[in-house]
Order: C-alpha cells, then sequence, then structure tokens
C-alpha cells in the first residue's frame, strides 16, 4: 500500500487564566491520510473486497483496491482541553472527530479529572486510553513518531480506552 499523511499538530491553541486559581487551555490537531493499495490476491472480507488493507482497528481504517486513492479512512481532527483548579486539581476532555464507524461523528476520546495528591503522586478517575506503549498518550499527533502511523501489530487494539482510575508515581 502506498500512503502519504500530512498532519497539523497545533491547528489552534489557546491558554487563559481567570479569577481566581481557574485556569484552562483548549489545543486542536489534525491528521490527513491518504492511501492507495496496490496489488493483492481478490477476495471478499466482510464486507470489504479486497485486495484490501486494514490499518486502524480502533476505528476500522480500510483500504480498498477498487476504490483507489481514500482520504477518508484515517484521517481525523482533535480538540483538547483542560481546566486547572489552582495547582493540584485539573479536568481535561479531548472530543475526536473521525471515519471508519464513527463516520466523522464527534466522539469524546478522553475525559478525566486528575488531583496531584503531593509532588510524586497524581490520581487520575474517567476515561482515558489504555496505556500499552510510549506512543499511547498521543497517538494521534503523527508528528511525535517516525512512521505514518504507529505499528498496527503494537497499537491496533480493538480495546483502546478504560474508564476507571489510576494512580501514577514520578519521582
Amino acid at each position: 500500500m502506498a500512503a502519504m499523511a500530512l498532519c497539523l499538530p497545533g491547528l489552534g491553541a489557546a491558554e487563559a487564566s481567570g479569577a481566581s486559581d481557574i485556569s484552562y487551555s483548549l489545543s486542536g490537531f489534525g491528521q490527513f491520510t491518504a492511501g492507495k493499495v496496490l496489488s493483492g490476491t481478490d477476495r471478499t472480507y466482510a464486507q470489504w473486497q479486497c485486495p484490501c488493507a486494514m490499518q486502524n482497528w480502533e476505528y476500522v481504517g480500510v483500504y480498498e483496491k477498487r476504490k483507489g486513492w481514500q482520504a477518508d479512512q484515517e484521517s481525523l481532527l482533535g480538540l483538547q482541553g483542560t481546566v486547572r483548579f489552582g495547582d493540584s486539581l485539573s479536568a481535561t476532555a479531548q472530543v475526536l472527530s473521525r471515519p471508519g464507524n464513527f463516520n466523522y461523528r464527534p466522539t469524546v476520546d478522553w475525559a478525566y479529572v486528575s488531583w496531584n495528591v503531593s509532588d510524586k503522586w497524581t490520581l487520575q478517575a474517567g476515561r482515558k486510553r489504555i496505556p500499552l506503549y510510549y506512543y499511547s498518550d498521543f497517538l494521534y499527533i503523527a508528528t511525535a513518531y517516525p512512521w505514518i502511523r504507529p505499528p498496527a501489530d503494537v497499537y491496533g487494539w480493538p480495546i483502546y480506552a478504560y474508564d476507571g482510575a489510576n494512580a501514577a508515581y514520578s519521582g
């Protein structure tokens, strides 16, 4: 498969402080990815006419040879915002507009609160990406890694988020 990608990190970024200790930040990101299947064996796999290449299990980005160049399989737009309530409490949300099964409907990808209990301990609760490997926290920011997309064998899990809590120690 041939592919090209254009990444738009930090489409826009804003940060502000209001009254008291409340501040917020807002940033956006995007990725335009186009691909084309060059060759392969003719067969039908689920609803796709192959030869095809499935590049993302998370939102089912599938390129089909019969469709030629496609830019609607992995391209995305995202917006992330954080509200800080003083030095120890914050709330973060990330909304994505993706292709495939989501049909570009905006969905909440992350929504969690963080509490810095001390200089070394942080507690978080809500919806977060499963922290599988190094690139999990910034998987949609394609300029942060050396490939067009992270390896599907490592990052292409059908389960990509969890609802729950975690504790992090840094020290």
